[in-house]
């Protein structure tokens, strides 16, 4: 469930999860870009969060101030020749070639840049230019997962095998994990240092066993990745890639 309140006029995104665990308070996690997870228990109604969220609406401000501060500003890529973009936390820089007789394609086969063939001189290339990107990142994606995932669950022994996963470009979220196992992890994480991609997917590999952040899911977390509290701060950092769409 999601809506949508102004906090001292600034719209805010809340992304809610009903728990059956939960018996009367409400879990809140604030993120970057405007946006607060809650969880709450199983019987709450929309109308009792809107309702805790405006009587306590000066304090959310000040917490989704303090975690703007927090959060350097990613300016969305211009998708143009000599324009960096961020690939595993280093950046790299794109490279654009015309060539009449190319094929579209990205490329990446030297150190710190994405080589884009596009078929000759075009008036406005930043649509392709973009395509060719995206499409890039998410085959990078697809190949940063599997890997990952096939380690981390080597190394968990309650994980007998790689959970059914997809991959996506997501506004709201690096990853998630359904009542029925499935993971659904963000594209965008191509884009992060290796320490936070297997941050997130061990918070999500934790999640097959608790569907909460309570007490067991903590320390569950805390046996597999001792550090994951400073993941997790630094991570939020990253929280304005998620804009990029």
């Amino acid at each position: 469930m999601q809506f949508v309140q102004d906090i001292r006029d600034r719209p805010v995104t809340f992304e809610v999860q009903l728990m059956k665990r939960r018996k009367s308070r409400i879990g809140i996690n604030f993120e970057a870009f405007d946006r607060v997870r809650l969880e709450a228990p199983a019987r709450t109604t929309l109308e009792e969060l809107q309702a805790m969220v405006s009587a306590h609406e000066r304090w959310f401000s000040y917490r989704l101030q303090r975690v703007a501060e927090e959060s350097p500003t990613f300016l969305p890529p211009a998708y143009q020749h000599g324009e960096l973009v961020l690939h595993h936390g280093e950046p790299l820089q794109l490279r654009v070639c015309f060539d009449g007789t190319a094929r579209p394609r990205a490329e990446a086969h030297e150190p710190g840049a994405l080589r884009l063939y596009l078929p000759g001189e075009l008036h406005n290339p930043e649509p392709l230019i973009r395509r060719l990107v995206r499409s890039w990142q998410s085959r990078e994606a697809k190949v940063l997962f599997e890997h990952t995932l096939e380690r981390l669950c080597g190394e968990i022994d309650w994980v007998p095998t790689v959970p059914q996963w997809r991959v996506q470009f997501m506004r709201s979220q690096w990853g998630s994990c359904n009542q029925s196992g499935h993971l659904a992890l963000n594209t965008h994480m191509v884009k992060l240092p290796q320490p936070l991609v297997d941050y997130v997917l061990v918070h999500e590999l934790c999640h097959l066993k608790h569907m909460n952040h309570g007490k067991r899911f903590q320390g569950l977390m805390d046996k597999h990745q001792p550090d994951w509290r400073d993941r997790q701060t630094e991570l939020n950092r990253y929280g304005g890639l998620l804009a990029e769409l």
